[in-house]
C-alpha cells in the first residue's frame, strides 16, 4: 500500500515536498519525477517484491504510473501479457498494471481484481488517466480549478497548493449523515474519483467514465445453493488476499464477519492465524474474540487500551482529512497502531452488512412499507426517525430515518441556507435492494472504507477486505432479498452459512459495534474539550449557542450522543483546517 500524488505542471521541489507529507502511508521508499509537463510522487509500503525494482513512479515506453493498492490476480494477468511478448523486470503488480494499460488501455480495469487507485500519464498525448477500484476501497481525490489539476491519496498533502474554501453543500450533507456521501468533499473544488470509474484529463478537459456498476438480479436459487456459493467465493477471496511478502494477520472483533474470516483462513493456513483484538477496560467484545481465537487455535494478541480520547482526537482527525462523526475511528486507529508492531497486512470484516442486510435500519425501512397511511395530525410529536417511516418517498424516508440532524434542527444550527440535495441512487424495484445499493455506493466508500484506510495507513498498515471481492459482491446482489431478511431475521442466508463454521455462541450473537467507553470519555473531559474548541475558533456560518446546547445535552440518549460526536469531529477538523 502506498501514497500517490501528482499535478499537471513541472515543479520538482514542490512535488518532493508534497510527497513527503504522505510518508506515513509508505515509509519504505519515496520517489518523484517532474518532466514532460507532469509532476508525480509516490511513497511505498513494500508488500510484494521488496526489492528496489518496485520503485515508483515506474515507466514503460511512453507511460508512467504512480499506484496505490493491491491487485490480487496480477500473476494471471502477467502470464497473459507474457504470451503477448511483454517482458517484466520485477515481481510487482505495479509493473503488471503498467503493461496491461499499454496493451489494452482503460479496458484493462475489467481484468483487475483488487483495491487500487492509480495515475498513468502518457508523455506523448499528455493525458492524465486516474482510476479507482470498483467499490472505492482506496481513496483518490482530485482538485480542479481553472487550469490547475492535482490528485492525491490524502488531502493533507495538497492543502498548501490550493485555495481553501468550505463547500456548504457538502457541509449540509455532513450534518445530515455524519459523513459526505457524494463525490464532493467538504472543501470546494476537491472531489473524489467515483468508485468503479476512471477520469481522464487532456487539454484541460476532464471526462469521467463508469467501467463497473452493481446489478441486482434474483437468481432464484435454493438457500442451500447460495450458502455453498457464498462459502466458495469468500474462501477464494480470502486466499487471494493472502499474497504477501510481509507478515499478515486479522482484526478479530468476535463478531460474525471477522470470525468467519478466521474460520475459513484456519482451514488452509499452514501456521496459526495471527489475530488482534483491542480491549477498552471491561470491553465485552474481547471475550467473544477470545472464544474464536481459542476455537481456531490462533496466535492471538489482546491489546488493552486505556486512553484519553481528548489527547488522541487531534491526531485521529488529522489523519482522517475530512470530518467523520464515527466513534469507531478511535479504536480502529489504536488497534492499527498496536497491530503494526507485529504485522504489515491485516484482513478486516467490513462490507458484509451491506451485502447481506445486517443493520437494524434495513429491517425498519424495509418493513415500513407495511405501515398504514395515517393523517399528519397523528404524527405530531413523533421523533423524526419514526415519523419518517410513514413517508412514501424512499429518498425522504431514508434520509429522515438515518439523519443526525433533522431539517428543523439544521435550521437552528446553520447561519446559511440549507442546500437542496438530489439523489438518484434508488433505482431498484425491490426496496431492500435499493437500500443496499445506496449504502454500497455511498456508506462503504465514503465512510467505512475512508475510516479503515486512513486509520490503518496512519501507521503504514495495509487493510484488506475479503467481503469486497467484486465476484462475491456481484453474487450477493443476485440473491433473493427474502433470503437476506427472512421473517425479520437479518443476514439470514449468511447466518445459515456461518452455522457450520463458527461456535454457537458466536453465530447466535446480535450485532454489536466497537464497545468503547463513550460516556466515560464524554464525562471525563471531552465535553469540556468540545466547549473549549467552540470558544477558540471563529465560525460565522454556524450558530454557536445552538452548538452549546447540543454539547450540553449530549448524554441524554443515543441520538444526542451521535449529534455530539458529529459536532466534535467537525470542530476539531475545522480548527485544523483554519490553521
Amino acid at each position: 500500500m502506498c501514497g500517490i500524488i501528482g499535478f499537471n505542471w513541472e515543479d520538482e521541489a514542490e512535488i518532493e515536498k508534497a510527497t513527503k507529507k504522505l510518508t506515513h502511508r509508505g515509509p519504505d521508499d519515496q520517489g518523484h519525477i517532474a518532466k514532460e509537463g507532469i509532476s508525480l510522487g509516490h511513497t511505498r509500503l513494500s508488500i510484494l517484491d521488496l526489492s528496489k525494482k518496485g520503485h515508483q513512479p515506474m515507466e514503460y515506453k511512453n507511460i508512467i504510473i504512480t499506484y496505490n493498492g493491491e491487485v490480487y490476480n496480477y500473476q494471471e494477468i502477467r502470464k497473459e501479457l507474457e504470451q503477448l511478448n511483454h517482458n517484466f523486470e520485477s515481481d510487482t503488480d505495479t509493473e503488471v498494471i503498467l503493461h496491461a494499460f499499454h496493451e489494452w488501455g482503460p479496458s484493462c480495469l475489467n481484468k483487475l481484481n483488487g483495491m487500487f487507485a492509480f495515475c498513468i500519464y502518457n508523455t506523448e498525448t499528455k493525458e492524465i488517466f486516474l482510476a479507482r477500484d470498483r467499490l472505492g476501497i482506496k481513496p483518490l481525490y482530485y482538485y480542479k480549478n481553472n487550469n490547475k489539476f492535482i490528485f492525491t491519496s490524502e488531502i493533507k498533502a495538497i492543502k498548501h497548493l490550493i485555495e481553501k474554501k468550505i463547500n456548504f453543500k457538502a457541509l449540509d450533507l455532513y450534518f445530515t449523515y455524519k459523513f459526505v456521501p457524494t463525490n464532493e468533499t467538504i472543501i470546494e473544488n476537491i472531489y473524489r474519483v467515483p468508485p468503479g470509474h476512471y477520469l481522464t484529463l487532456r487539454d484541460n478537459q476532464t471526462n469521467i467514465t463508469k467501467y463497473w456498476d452493481l446489478e441486482f438480479k434474483n437468481n432464484k436459487n435454493q438457500i442451500s445453493t447460495d450458502i455453498k456459493n457464498i462459502e466458495n467465493l469468500l474462501t477464494a477471496s480470502i486466499k487471494r488476499r493472502l499474497i504477501s511478502d510481509v507478515p499478515l494477520g486479522v482484526f478479530l472483533s468476535g463478531g460474525l464477519d471477522s470470525s468467519a474470516i478466521v474460520a475459513l483462513m484456519s482451514k488452509f493456513s499452514k501456521e496459526p492465524v495471527k489475530t488482534f483484538t483491542v480491549k477498552f477496560n471491561k470491553n465485552s467484545e474481547a471475550k467473544y474474540a477470545k472464544i474464536v481465537a481459542n476455537h481456531f487455535n490462533t496466535d492471538h494478541k489482546e491489546i488493552s487500551v486505556d486512553v484519553n480520547a481528548t489527547s488522541l482526537l487531534p491526531e485521529v482527525v488529522s489523519h482522517l482529512d475530512e470530518p467523520l462523526g464515527d466513534t469507531a475511528t478511535i479504536p480502529t486507529y489504536l488497534m492499527a497502531k498496536e497491530t503494526r508492531k507485529h504485522v504489515t497486512v491485516v484482513l478486516t470484516g467490513e462490507g458484509s452488512d451491506e451485502l447481506f442486510a445486517g443493520y437494524p435500519k434495513y429491517k425498519a425501512l424495509y418493513y415500513s412499507k407495511l405501515l398504514p397511511t395515517i393523517p399528519k395530525i397523528f404524527k405530531i410529536g413523533l421523533p423524526n426517525r419514526l415519523n419518517s417511516l410513514f413517508e412514501k418517498n424512499q429518498e425522504k424516508k431514508y434520509e429522515g430515518f438515518v439523519s443526525v440532524f433533522s431539517k428543523k434542527e439544521k435550521e437552528k444550527l446553520y447561519k446559511f441556507q440549507q442546500q437542496e440535495q438530489e439523489s438518484n441512487l434508488f433505482k431498484e424495484k425491490n426496496t431492500l435492494n435499493n437500500l443496499l445499493y445506496r449504502d454500497i455506493k455511498t456508506e462503504l466508500p465514503n465512510r467505512l472504507f475512508l475510516k479503515v484506510d486512513k486509520m490503518t495507513m496512519a501507521h503504514a498498515l495495509e487493510a484488506r477486505v475479503p467481503f469486497m471481492d467484486h465476484t462475491l459482491v456481484e453474487y450477493t446482489a443476485a440473491i433473493n432479498p427474502k433470503s437476506k431478511l427472512k421473517l425479520g431475521k437479518d443476514k439470514y442466508v449468511y447466518r445459515e452459512f456461518i452455522k457450520s463454521i463458527l461456535p454457537r455462541e458466536i453465530y447466535k450473537r446480535k450485532k454489536q459495534g466497537f464497545s468503547i467507553p463513550l460516556e466515560e470519555w464524554m464525562n471525563t473531559g471531552l465535553k469540556e474539550y468540545a466547549l473549549k474548541l467552540l470558544e477558540e475558533i471563529e465560525i460565522d456560518f454556524l450558530n454557536k449557542d445552538y452548538i452549546k446546547k447540543v454539547i450540553n445535552n449530549a448524554t441524554k440518549n443515543f441520538y444526542t450522543k451521535r449529534q455530539f460526536w458529529t459536532i466534535l469531529f467537525f470542530l476539531e477538523w475545522y480548527k485544523q483546517f483554519k490553521e
